[in-house]
C-alpha cells in the first residue's frame, strides 16, 4: 500500500508541474498595451546586455574549448574506430 501511495504521488506531481507552469505562462500572452516611453537610457541598458551576453559567450567558449575540441575530437576518433 506504502508503495502505490508513492507512485501515485508521484504521478500527480508530474500532472502538476506542468499545469501550474502553463497557468502561469499563458496569461501573458493576454496583456493589454502599456503605452510606455522607451527612452535612450533604456536601449543602451538593452545594448549593453547583448554586448555583456556575447563576450559572456566568448569568455565561456575560450575557457571550455580545450574541452570542447577534446570531446568532439574523441567522439570522430570512436566513430573512426568502428
Amino acid at each position: 500500500m506504502e508503495k502505490n501511495y508513492g507512485k501515485i504521488q508521484m504521478n500527480l506531481k508530474n500532472k502538476l508541474i506542468p499545469f501550474i507552469a502553463v497557468l502561469f505562462i499563458f496569461p501573458q500572452f493576454f496583456i493589454s498595451n502599456a503605452y510606455a516611453y522607451i527612452d535612450p537610457g533604456t536601449g543602451s541598458a538593452i545594448i549593453q546586455m547583448l554586448i555583456g551576453t556575447l563576450v559572456g559567450l566568448g569568455i565561456a567558449l575560450k575557457v571550455y574549448w580545450h574541452r570542447i575540441r577534446m570531446k568532439f575530437s574523441n567522439f570522430s576518433e570512436k566513430s573512426d574506430k568502428e
